[in-house]
């Protein structure tokens, strides 16, 4: 029986890294992926809320930080074992002080597709 829903979009992480250097594709990005969570966990998520509240200091670290906390849950749905799922603070911290935490997130969410 399976567990989850649908699984989302296999994206080319370091494309979408490069292209989120520009801010308008990161918003893009973050709705999108919002919308595969919402999908796959089966939670009542409002994906256009979550993308809207990123325009709001402090709070955009929160959506960020659920986000990546999210996909870690969603690893753990399909099995991948806890040393390799996404760490919700290193990759927190990988975003705001390097801004690669985008091509991580997407790295882990392409296995969870591959996985589901």
């Amino acid at each position: 029986m399976v567990k989850h829903g649908n699984p989302g979009v296999e994206r080319n992480p370091i494309a979408w890294w490069v292209l989120g250097l520009c801010f308008v594709v990161d918003i893009i990005w973050v709705y999108r992926v919002w919308k595969e969570i919402a999908s796959f966990t089966k939670k009542d998520i409002n994906p256009v809320l979550k993308t809207v509240l990123m325009f709001v200091p402090i709070l955009n670290i929160v959506i960020v930080y659920q986000m990546f906390s999210e996909i870690s849950e969603m690893e753990e749905m399909v099995g991948i074992y806890e040393d390799e799922r996404l760490d919700p603070i290193i990759n927190l911290v990988m975003c705001f002080l390097f801004l690669i935490g985008i091509m991580f997130a997407q790295q882990h969410l392409n296995k969870v597709w591959q996985r589901a």
